[in-house]
């Protein structure tokens, strides 16, 4: 019997949270960079022999391999390498980097994340003292009205 998968997946929210470097790290995969070059190095991907022709923009979180021509996001990447189809990458990500790795993948978020909840604590601390200012001022508004209405 195979095993049902509870859950939905949301492809853009899995490729937002998985990188590449984890991808190449579980697949034990090592690029090397030649000057500002993107990192390269053998193509991984079955039915390839390309040497030097895989690279990675980790920045855009995209593989392409020169020589086979096969490129894309992760998805695709574990979709050849794996021999699956959109979804079973997506569900194999979720396993292996999701379910798997919540301390690093889930729970913890990533540097981007930290500067907008650490943007966000900051302007709703700005917005409280703003509000007590604004209360204050009222206060000392209606005190100042009182004293020139009696």
């Amino acid at each position: 019997m195979v095993e049902e998968k509870k859950y939905e997946i949301d492809f853009g929210e899995l490729k937002s949270q998985i990188s590449f470097e984890d991808v190449l790290k579980f697949y034990s995969i090592e690029l090397y960079k030649v000057d500002k070059a993107e990192p390269r190095g053998a193509c991984p991907l079955p039915d390839c022999n390309g040497k030097r022709s895989f690279t990675v923009n980790f920045q855009r979180n995209l593989f392409k391999c020169h020589a086979c021509g096969r490129g894309g996001d992760i998805l695709d990447f574990v979709k050849v390498k794996e021999g699956l189809n959109f979804k079973e990458a997506g569900e194999f990500l979720t396993e292996k980097f999701i379910k798997s790795n919540h301390e690093t993948v889930v729970n913890e978020p990533s540097e981007w994340w930290k500067t907008v909840i650490e943007s966000t604590k900051l302007e709703i601390d700005l917005l409280e003292k703003l509000l007590e200012m604004k209360h204050a001022l009222l206060e000392q508004l209606q005190r100042i009205d009182k004293q020139n209405t009696t």
